[in-house]
């Protein structure tokens, strides 16, 4: 009796804990307003590549094409040079610089594609000229080539962070300055996935409007990688998305937005039948917290509490029933109380937040919960 007693306390005071978790729904949340938003296609490009835009590609990158694959080839046969861009004209000019940098062949023959190719706006294209304006005096001179490294060389990292040329042309032209494309770089090499993710994203924001796109670009150089995660995560929601997570810094679409399929029922019962629902739910939390206490309560005494006048059972003093009301209010509270330590957070950790205080809250509901369970068997072991 007393085993089935202890199987019949746990199964109540779990469904106790399950109920109460049951959160309303708050439909001025950040998240509320994210998941009303409708959702759109994902933008060409947003998906994991299956090729590369190069049929032969000697390896992985764009950076790959420029030194042994197809714009490499395209340079030696001329094509890079159609037009006879004044762009182009001044990069082979400082062609001889290869001979004391060896790596600015590579870079000018890059820099060459990415003009022919519409992939440097007009601003960087300004600021590029200007600084081959001062190499072309002395391209083997030191400072030449310490200009060279610090305004041309980060066009050629990006490259090796690319997989495609799109995903290198998408990134290059958001680029107004060299110290932009730096940032940039940085921005697209910041995981293996980087570049693929942050072309995905201009894609879309750029589709919008170029101010949509500079807020994502400030929103990932305040937030970091894990901006970047958040806003790619938005995309299923398109430019609206994007611009949602950027007004709202601390929000972070994803996985921890997402309900129990108990609690997602609930919240739609909740909006579609109003105050009605929230009723049943305290009412069922009440009978929990009786039958709890009807089996927490040693048999001897519960006899006594449930004798009518005329039984042969004497019903005991007051105290039993006082007592035995304190250990209801005491376990429903320790019940609650343990839910809110052991309940998942349905919105979002704010990404202002640093790695440590993401970390010591976690901690922290561990320890909550911790010290309420023990305080609930105490009382328990005290009361038996």
């Amino acid at each position: 009796m007393k085993v089935l007693k202890i199987v019949l306390g746990l199964a109540l005071f779990a469904a106790l804990v399950a109920v109460v978790q049951l959160v309303e729904p708050t439909m001025d949340s950040p998240a509320a307003i994210f998941q009303r938003l409708p959702d759109v296609a994902r933008a060409a490009g947003s998906e994991p590549v299956a090729g590369n835009l190069f049929d032969n590609l000697a390896g992985g990158t764009v950076a790959d094409a420029v030194l042994f694959g197809d714009i490499a080839e395209q340079s030696r046969q001329g094509t890079l040079d159609a037009g006879q861009d004044d762009f182009i004209v001044t990069l082979n000019s400082i062609r001889s610089m290869a001979t004391v940098f060896p790596p600015a062949e590579g870079a000018i023959t890059l820099a060459k594609a990415a003009r022919h190719a519409g992939a440097i706006n007009d601003s960087l294209s300004k600021s590029l000229r200007q600084i081959l304006n001062l190499i072309q005096a002395d391209p083997k001179s030191a400072v030449a080539v310490e200009k060279f490294r610090d305004n041309f060389m980060p066009m050629l990292e990006l490259a090796k962070s690319c997989r495609t040329w799109d995903e290198f042309q998408m990134i290059l032209r958001q680029a107004d300055s060299p110290d932009q494309m730096k940032v940039l770089t940085k921005m697209a090499s910041s995981s293996p996935s980087g570049a693929q993710h942050l072309s995905a994203v201009l894609a879309v924001a750029a589709s919008n409007s170029r101010a949509t796109a500079s807020a994502c670009l400030d929103y990932i150089l305040h937030q970091g990688p894990k901006g970047l995660d958040a806003l790619y995560a938005a995309l299923g929601k398109g430019a609206a998305g994007l611009k949602f997570v950027t007004a709202h810094p601390g929000f972070v679409p994803g996985p921890a937005m997402k309900l129990t399929q108990m609690q997602a029922a609930y919240q739609s019962l909740r909006v579609q039948y109003g105050a009605g629902v929230a009723a049943v739910k305290y009412l069922l939390i009440a009978i929990l917290c009786a039958l709890l206490v009807l089996v927490v309560v040693p048999g001897r005494y519960l006899e006594k509490l449930v004798a009518r006048p005329g039984s042969p059972i004497i019903p005991g003093p007051v105290h039993y029933f006082l007592s035995a009301l304190a250990v209801g209010v005491v376990l429903a509270g320790l019940a609650y109380l343990l839910s809110l330590a052991v309940r998942p957070a349905t919105e979002p950790v704010s990404l202002a937040a640093g790695e440590a205080s993401v970390t010591a809250a976690g901690d922290s509901a561990f320890l909550s919960g911790t010290v309420v369970l023990l305080s609930l068997l105490i009382h328990a072991v005290v009361w038996f």
